[in-house]
């Protein structure tokens, strides 16, 4: 569940950037860069921070399972208030994770990059009408 809303979180935020950056497509336009050479930086630097976003998120969730997790067990389930097992790495759930986790990353970045395509071939946009 919580890879899905990360997954939604991440679209939502690249096609907010996407849409914001529009002018910067625009001036590459108007310098003379290509609609190609700009979707496949867009889409190279999605895929960057998303690759540097998944390791730190999950050095992040690991520091707050290992902080949070004993005290919520403890305190939310009944007859177990002197339970004190370690936490346990459940693989196969986290591999799962981290292939939709790195798939979502995929899906913005393609999308990015295609938004990007369209804004380039957009020839009737004018950025100080917005």
């Amino acid at each position: 569940m919580a890879t899905l809303l990360a997954t939604i979180g991440t679209l939502a935020a690249v096609t907010v950037l996407t849409r914001l950056r529009r002018g910067e497509v625009i001036a590459l336009r108007a310098a003379g860069v290509p609609g190609r050479t700009q979707a496949r930086s867009r889409l190279l630097e999605t895929l960057v921070l998303g690759a540097g976003a998944l390791p730190v998120g999950l050095a992040v969730g690991l520091v707050v399972a290992v902080v949070t997790m004993p005290t919520l067990v403890r305190l939310s389930v009944v007859g177990l208030a002197d339970y004190a097992s370690p936490l346990r790495l459940d693989a196969p759930a986290l591999a799962a994770g981290l292939v939709l986790a790195a798939l979502g990353t995929l899906l913005a970045a393609v999308g990015s990059a295609r938004r990007v395509r369209v804004q380039h071939a957009d020839t009737e946009h004018r950025e100080e009408t917005r």
